[in-house]
């Protein structure tokens, strides 16, 4: 979970608070703050649901009166996601979330069913075709007005040394040399008015400052890759492409780029575009 912040400065980006709190929390009690009915919140490969567990914490904490109903959507290829859930709630933990078994790319939500919907480090481990079912499938379950927040790896276009790692490593978690890589990519986002005649999503917010280094062990855990394999692939791309690798609490680690992206599912960006305007301009005290 470690990330590096342009100061260099090195946190836990799984647990820290702060980094939580911008990400996900703030933006999210801010969508839904004003609702008077039951709010839906599903992390789609959410693995054993802590950071929803942390989201609806804080939620709760800010609006008491707020109902909320979380729902943590993954595959979990190991078991080990389903399992750690299981013992979390046992021991008094993910009140108020249900753990449904599902791929990402087929929802089992009926149309304008969820409020938030959630994505952390997972995007980057679908090919071209299954990112556009993702999101597409995203844009079907969302309410109007609804937010959608998603944290992947983004494009490395300028960086082949990159992306050749990556295509090695998605090969091995998918077993399959026909993965058609496709990163998220920033220039992509920043073109508003594409995406959301593409998907019915209006991307509102986009960074990828954060750097975010992958581990052997942090593969391992979520997938089912031989763990010596992986290794021994790490190891002679490091000798190949230093630059990209770094040794980090210990373990030799491949650094990414974060994308931070959220959208909004909208009928008329332009008056959305308008009227976020007429806010920055009320909070200066400037007129329109």
């Amino acid at each position: 979970g470690t990330m590096i912040a342009p100061s260099g400065e090195k946190f836990n980006g799984y647990t820290h608070d702060g980094f939580i709190e911008r990400s996900f929390t703030e933006p999210i009690i801010r969508s839904v703050e004003n609702s008077k009915h039951k709010v839906s919140i599903a992390d789609l490969g959410g693995d054993n649901g802590s950071l929803l567990n942390e989201v609806l914490k804080k939620i709760n904490e800010q609006n008491p009166s707020l109902e909320t109903r979380g729902l943590v959507v993954d595959i979990d290829s190991t078991g080990k996601a389903r399992q750690t859930f299981a013992e979390k709630q046992t021991s008094g933990e993910r009140k108020g979330i249900e753990y449904v078994i599902a791929d990402v790319t087929k929802l089992p939500f009926g149309d304008e069913t969820l409020d938030v919907v959630i994505s952390r480090m997972t995007m980057q481990y679908l090919d071209q075709v299954e990112q556009d079912q993702f999101l597409r499938e995203i844009s079907r379950v969302l309410k109007k007005e609804g937010m959608c927040i998603l944290q992947t790896v983004t494009d490395e276009i300028d960086n082949p040394d990159f992306n050749e790692v990556w295509n090695k490593i998605t090969e091995l978690i998918s077993k399959s040399t026909d993965f058609k890589r496709n990163f998220p990519s920033f220039g992509e986002y920043v073109k508003y008015m594409r995406v959301f005649e593409k998907y019915g999503l209006l991307p509102v917010l986009c960074s990828k400052i954060i750097k975010f280094p992958f581990s052997v062990s942090a593969f391992v855990e979520r997938f089912h890759v031989d763990s010596q394999e992986l290794s021994n692939l790490f190891e002679v791309e490091s000798k190949k492409f230093p630059e990209l690798f770094e040794i980090i609490d210990g373990q030799l680690c491949l650094k990414a780029r974060l994308l931070d992206l959220r959208l909004k599912k909208i009928d008329n960006p332009k008056g959305f575009f308008q009227q976020q305007r007429i806010d920055r301009q009320e909070k200066i005290g400037t007129n329109p």
